[in-house]
């Protein structure tokens, strides 16, 4: 739903990486978008809607790595009342939550340090 714009606003926040949605295009220095299925709506507001999404840090520069998933964590944890406008859709966004603090999930074979972070969101399309 909202993909695209936490994506272009993390790019805007860490230039740094190579940023895409839903698969890393570069072994080092990325970040991506992963959208997840989040929960049901309520029985009683079919509007409101509940996407997750999920912020993938990679780098081998082990500080950088940890700065970015901080910034990203900054940028969305908390963020409230706007208006998004993806695929000629328009959503009010209530309210962004991280799920944690950014989560390291270590290192991997090609001596990369990876970040998760985690946001719930609340969302109504207007029309």
């Amino acid at each position: 739903m909202i993909h695209r714009y936490l994506k272009n606003e993390a790019k805007l926040a860490v230039p740094a990486l190579v940023w895409s949605i839903n698969y890393f295009t570069n072994i080092d220095n990325t970040g991506t978008v992963y959208t997840e299925a989040g929960s049901p709506p309520e029985k009683n507001d079919r509007k409101t809607r509940y996407p997750e999404y999920q912020f993938y840090i990679r780098s081998t520069n082990f500080d950088n790595a940890e700065l970015f998933s901080q910034k990203i964590f900054d940028l969305f944890n908390e963020k409230m009342n706007f208006v998004v406008i993806e695929n000629n859709r328009t959503y009010h966004v209530d309210f962004i939550e991280a799920m944690s603090e950014p989560l390291r999930l270590g290192v991997d074979s090609n001596n990369v340090m990876e970040y998760s972070i985690n946001f719930k969101v609340t969302l109504r399309e207007m029309k």
